[in-house]
């Protein structure tokens, strides 16, 4: 059974609101699962529950997802958004770090690939109130192209084993990116297809894509 944990963590720089994630303990590295928008630590439900026992799985709730609010001055973008997985991870002393994106929580990553790639040990780039509604319009104009671009340089240098696992069914996410990905990425081995994969697939779909992730986290050296 999955437990749900909420930390309070004040006077750490991003982090000083409540955090809620996801933490099963258990024995080896710590997979850290980032969500994207619109979305929560739900997300990762089915994939977790396969490695119950075997592997630490820790999946964190954005700001402004699932039960983490957003601070007043919160910055949505993607290197902002990574400073706060940083500090997260930092307050739990996660290292050595299996780390699993999905959607913009891809893009994330990406950032937060490229600042701390010594954290790492694979990379995988996979509204409750009026108040919140509102917050929430603030995310997807925080969300620009240049940010990514500006972290290309050193997505090129990063050699952390990386896969990259690419639903082939959602019309906003053209496959043409995961083989961009595939050839700036240094340490990218392959690009997994998964067919008809739509926003969801690690939800709908967690059965493919456990199995990916588990032969890459034991084939990487």
């Amino acid at each position: 059974m999955l437990t749900i944990l909420l930390m309070v963590v004040t006077g750490l720089g991003v982090l000083n609101t409540p955090v809620s994630y996801i933490d099963t303990g258990g024995p080896g590295r710590p997979a850290l699962f980032v969500h994207g928008l619109a979305t929560s630590s739900y997300l990762w439900r089915h994939v977790i529950e396969q490695f119950e026992g075997q592997r630490r799985c820790v999946a964190v709730d954005l700001p402004l997802h699932g039960q983490t609010p957003a601070a007043a001055d919160q910055d949505f973008s993607p290197p902002g958004l990574a400073g706060f997985v940083a500090e997260f991870c930092d307050t739990l002393g996660l290292t050595g770090i299996d780390l699993v994106a999905n959607d913009t929580g891809g893009a994330i990553c990406q950032a937060f690939a490229a600042g701390h790639p010594e954290r790492l040990h694979t990379l995988e780039p996979l509204f409750g109130t009026a108040t919140r509604a509102r917050q929430n319009d603030r995310i997807l104009p925080s969300l620009h192209a240049r940010d990514l671009l500006a972290i290309e340089p050193a997505l090129a240098r990063l050699q952390v084993p990386t896969l990259i696992v690419w639903g082939t069914g959602d019309r906003f996410f053209h496959r043409k990116w995961a083989y961009w990905l595939r050839d700036t990425i240094p340490g990218a081995s392959e690009v997994v297809e998964i067919d008809g994969g739509r926003l969801f697939f690690p939800d709908e779909r967690a059965a493919e894509l456990t199995p990916l992730l588990r032969r890459h986290w034991e084939t990487a050296p």
